[in-house]
């Protein structure tokens, strides 16, 4: 599977302000500004039926390859309608699939009554089930454990803990040995339920190749890697009922003994462990946040 690009034309680019403009005009198209990407400076506008992101060319060129990949290979991913350059940054523009994800559903529903509805929950599990039956198709022979350790930050961990450095590389030695029964698969890298919409799956700057399981293990495990304590820079603001996982793994073992693979949820804890892997790392501009992840992590080890 080839995951180049090509950038096309030009179009014609009108900014109001440069450095944080909060609006580009493409084709007499407004796009407002949304944000600004905190680790890649790939800023991100919208119109009402579009998003558009815009950054450094080698940036943008690789995640318009990881979405072209992910279309040829059937995941429920944003159509890409445009492309072009201005002033040495490029630009993609890409199908809107919604305005609300997952995460806003949930923390919505939690808010109101203290559990997520069912409603949105059986819409998570048909929009994972439709993702994760496309990404089976992607496996390959070759599997990658440097690469993956690469894609969860475990050397950048090592590096944040150096006193935990070995007990971290046998930690992921440890759970890559169990995990060796998954095939490798075109994976999102950061699937979780802020990423994802009843209609598709957005942010793709993380795409890998990661061992089938951790994306759909990812999507439930997410939410655990938050304190409930509201006084920490980022909590928990919903959670899914005992009931609620149960039904969701069943769907994932369901979909992967269909495919003659073992069912992931006998593997949550390496799967769990490598997601807490990339979660603890990175995480200076939130000490306190940081020092909780830092203390769950070892309690994994």
């Amino acid at each position: 599977m080839s995951l180049t690009a090509t950038i096309g034309k030009s179009a014609c680019i009108l900014v109001d302000f440069m450095d944080s403009a909060p609006s580009i005009t493409i084709r007499g198209i407004r796009y407002s500004f949304v944000r600004k990407r905190e680790r890649q400076n790939i800023s991100v506008y919208r119109s009402r039926s579009a998003y558009l992101r815009l950054g450094p060319p080698r940036l943008i060129a690789n995640e318009r390859a990881y979405s072209e990949a992910l279309l040829r290979a059937n995941f429920p991913v944003p159509n890409i309608i445009a492309r072009g350059t201005y002033r040495g940054q490029w630009y993609s523009i890409e199908q809107s699939i919604g305005t609300k994800q997952f995460g806003k559903y949930f923390i919505s529903d939690c808010g109101r009554t203290g559990e997520i509805s069912a409603r949105h929950m059986a819409s998570f599990i048909r929009i994972v089930s439709r993702y994760t039956d496309a990404q089976l198709a992607t496996r390959r022979k070759k599997k990658d454990w440097a690469a993956f350790a690469r894609s969860v930050h475990l050397s950048i961990l090592q590096k944040e803990l150096p006193a935990k450095s070995v007990r971290l590389r046998s930690a992921y030695a440890r759970a890559a040995k169990r995990l060796l029964l998954f095939p490798f698969v075109l994976s999102h890298g950061d699937f979780n339920p802020h990423n994802i919409f009843p209609r598709g799956v957005i942010d793709l700057e993380q795409v890998c190749f990661a061992p089938a399981g951790y994306d759909a293990l990812t999507a439930l495990s997410h939410i655990d890697m938050f304190p409930d304590d509201p006084s920490y820079e980022y909590h928990r603001l919903y959670s899914f009922s005992r009931r609620q996982k149960e039904s969701y793994l069943a769907m994932i073992d369901q979909l992967f003994c269909s495919a003659g693979l073992p069912a992931p949820s006998r593997f949550a804890r390496e799967f769990r462990l490598c997601r807490m892997l990339w979660s603890a790392a990175r995480m200076q501009r939130y000490p306190r946040l940081q020092k909780w992840r830092y203390r769950l992590l070892d309690s994994m080890l």
